[in-house]
């Protein structure tokens, strides 16, 4: 989808018959998957049946006249269909062979199903998500079949350039297991630093802050602009960074206040020029939306 918006030509193959399973996921209205609708914007589709020798020879024969070929079967499956890098090359030399999997192309698992929940859990993702104190959660959205997706996208627009440039024609591998590591990355590079398994923060993140124990009011001076104080996470003064609030009534702070779900105190205090560093970045347990307030 992210090629097709950028002028590509795609063609997807399904089929014959119900097509792609995505195309009967609810909702469903007038024949028409919200889920489906969302993720094949801009593609065009081709019944095929690709268990017969009549359609693999259909498939390569389209083949000639594209530049990308990508699938998205299990780990050695396209190669034993006849849809394998090598029968692909004889049809169309210049094709970038792109394959999408769940595991990859090779190693213990390469050559058995997945789907994003899956992946989730295996790569920690799970683990980590959710409310404190709980066996963590998925993710509310399928991260990593759009995230490998993604990848893909410029993995084979790198491709196409390279073979532009220089002429060589490369084979480019993605999968839900490898994305879900790579975005799993500090999680677990911390883990090594430090032998602590990581844990669902809910809407917090223990590396930046507001984050922290507590939840006292938020104060707010009436003496010129009100003022926050959020840190990096880092334990040296020079890591905390004033953020200012405008404008400076008791109104708008509540709103702030309630946005960052904090009771509200209006004071006619003047903060001292110097020195003065609010409480607010001990306050945050949890980050909760729109309570940053762009800290």
């Amino acid at each position: 989808m992210i090629l097709a918006g950028l002028g590509a030509e795609i063609i997807k193959l399904e089929r014959p018959g119900s097509g792609d399973d995505a195309r009967a996921m609810a909702p469903v209205q007038e024949g028409v998957s919200a889920y489906f609708l969302a993720i094949n914007r801009g593609k065009k589709s081709v019944a095929l049946d690709l268990s017969k020798p009549e359609g693999i020879a259909i498939a390569l024969r389209l083949a000639k006249s594209c530049d990308v070929f990508l699938e998205n079967f299990r780990g050695g499956k396209a190669e034993r269909m006849g849809l394998g890098e090598s029968a692909l090359r004889s049809a169309n030399p210049r094709i970038i062979y792109a394959s999408l999997s769940a595991f990859g192309p090779r190693g213990p698992d390469f050559d058995k199903p997945g789907y994003d929940a899956l992946a989730q859990a295996r790569t920690g993702i799970q683990s980590v998500t959710g409310e404190p104190g709980t066996a963590g959660a998925r993710a509310g959205v399928s991260i990593l079949d759009m995230g490998s997706g993604m990848w893909m996208a410029i993995a084979i627009l790198a491709a196409l350039f390279d073979r532009e440039r220089t002429g060589r024609v490369r084979r480019v591998d993605g999968s839900l297991y490898q994305t879900g590591v790579m975005w799993m990355a500090y999680h677990l590079v911390a883990r090594q630093m430090t032998g602590r398994d990581p844990s669902p923060q809910g809407t917090g993140t223990p590396r930046s802050l507001p984050t922290a124990i507590s939840r006292p009011p938020i104060r707010a001076f009436s003496s010129g602009s009100p003022m926050i104080d959020c840190s990096t996470g880092f334990p040296s003064p020079s890591a905390w960074r004033r953020t200012r609030v405008f404008p400076p009534m008791p109104r708008a702070w509540r709103i702030v206040a309630r946005s960052m779900q904090r009771s509200a105190k209006f004071s006619s205090d003047v903060p001292p020029r110097s020195g003065w560093r609010f409480s607010i970045a001990r306050a945050f347990p949890q980050a909760r939306s729109n309570r940053r307030a762009n800290c």
